[in-house]
């Protein structure tokens, strides 16, 4: 969205390397959860394909059920993203795919680097809130994703995801704010010339 200011430039995207960089070096960071997907993924299970909206699929950080209290049915929130090529399906993706069979121990095919890569369900969610912006309903380790090393490679230079952070404590949001601010000055990226530059500027709380 471009705003009055014709040199500036608004997005609710960051890097792929800030989460795992702030969790990193500021003590005040609990947790950091991105969020990326692929747009209208073919889900293959059994001899069907499935062609999914956009919402669908979503790769998240391993911490993403311990910073959101949706409620998992089977899981633990504590482990349960931390493999690769694992998955966690709502009740209503698990009922499309398997009927009333138990979908942990399941396998689907989702897109990969080139091929199709089996991906097994180790989780089931409860259907997300209809009044909520997630509306998910398959989750997978972030890590798993096609292309995930080249975006980190890429470094500053690649903006493509959401990021949540969450504070060890609110009392010390006061801190952390003082570190971002002088953090943010360092995260303006040379650009060619026809190109606006980027800065990361400031962060928005929310409610979980």
């Amino acid at each position: 969205m471009l705003t009055k200011k014709e040199d500036e430039e608004n997005t609710i995207v960051t890097p792929p390397i800030l989460g795992p960089d702030l969790k990193r070096n500021f003590p005040e960071v609990e947790s950091a959860v991105r969020f990326d997907g692929y747009y209208k993924p073919v889900i293959k299970v059994g001899n069907q394909n499935f062609q999914e909206d956009g919402n669908t699929l979503t790769f998240v950080d391993a911490d993403f059920f311990k910073v959101f209290n949706f409620p998992l049915l089977q899981g633990n929130p504590e482990t349960v993203l931390s493999g690769h090529n694992e998955a966690v399906i709502s009740e209503r993706l698990a009922k499309k795919y398997f009927g009333n069979a138990d979908p942990v121990g399941k396998t689907v095919m989702v897109p990969g680097e080139s091929n199709p890569v089996p991906v097994s369900i180790v989780g089931l969610m409860k259907n997300f809130p209809a009044n909520s912006s997630m509306q998910f309903d398959m989750v997978m380790p972030i890590t798993s994703m096609a292309g995930y090393k080249d975006k980190m490679g890429a470094g500053l230079n690649s903006y493509n995801e959401i990021l949540v952070i969450k504070l060890k404590k609110e009392l010390m949001q006061a801190a952390f704010n003082i570190s971002w601010m002088s953090f943010r000055k360092n995260t303006l990226i040379p650009k060619p010339k026809h190109q606006k530059p980027r800065l990361i500027k400031f962060l928005i709380p929310i409610s979980v």
